[in-house]
């Protein structure tokens, strides 16, 4: 996963974090926000840049849109940027791809985290909330948000109820245990390490050279 850097431009690896090939071939990363030098085979700085995508580009915006006054009308983005954490977060813990085993990868990271729901309400929450998000633009029926809800999911007959800011509060600590994880567990980063890339994928390369014959 990650950023993949492409030859003859600069790209945002994360926010205040850019990345190129230099004249020789050479990967180079600049924190910009730091002012320091990344090296792309550190184990240190691929985490801080994993950790600055995550946090810079969803976890914060999301933080702001939930302690905003409009929060009520920003709980469909909240969520969105909620229910793509846990299939991505699932990838980069196991080292695999998520391809076509979505819904699968979904259930396994909620179930880690709240535990006490059956596996059975994870599938609906997968079905009627993420694939409802990100296939129809908006939750589908049976869910309903609000921020006086004392759980952050509760599941009723026939409807889960969602509070976005305790979801979202679930989230970021589930997040910090796994960065804490990838620092001190050597398996852990091993799996991650099996995933997370600067390069761009053979697959997409093969693509883009039978497009230019």
């Amino acid at each position: 996963m990650g950023k993949c850097l492409r030859r003859g431009l600069k790209i945002f690896l994360a926010p205040g974090i850019e990345g190129w090939y230099d004249d020789n071939g050479h990967i180079v990363i600049e924190d910009k926000e730091k002012n320091k030098s990344l090296n792309h085979t550190d184990r240190r700085d691929i985490i801080d840049i994993y950790e600055r995508q995550i946090n810079g580009w969803f976890l914060d915006p999301a933080t702001k849109l939930v302690n905003s006054k409009n929060r009520f009308n920003n709980s469909q983005i909240v969520l969105m940027i909620c229910m793509s954490y846990f299939e991505g977060v699932e990838q980069h813990r196991n080292g695999t791809s998520s391809n076509s085993k979505s819904e699968n990868f979904f259930v396994r990271a909620m179930n880690r985290i709240y535990q006490t729901i059956s596996h059975n309400d994870l599938k609906i929450l997968y079905r009627e909330c993420r694939c409802g998000l990100f296939h129809d633009g908006m939750t589908r029926g049976v869910v309903i948000f609000s921020y006086d809800f004392k759980k952050s999911l509760e599941f009723t007959n026939p409807g889960i109820n969602i509070n976005p800011k305790k979801l979202l509060n679930d989230i970021i600590k589930d997040f910090q245990i796994f960065l804490k994880e990838l620092r001190t567990d050597n398996d852990s980063w091993k799996r991650f390490n099996d995933i997370y890339s600067f390069y761009r994928p053979e697959s997409i390369e093969s693509a883009a050279s039978t497009q230019n014959t």
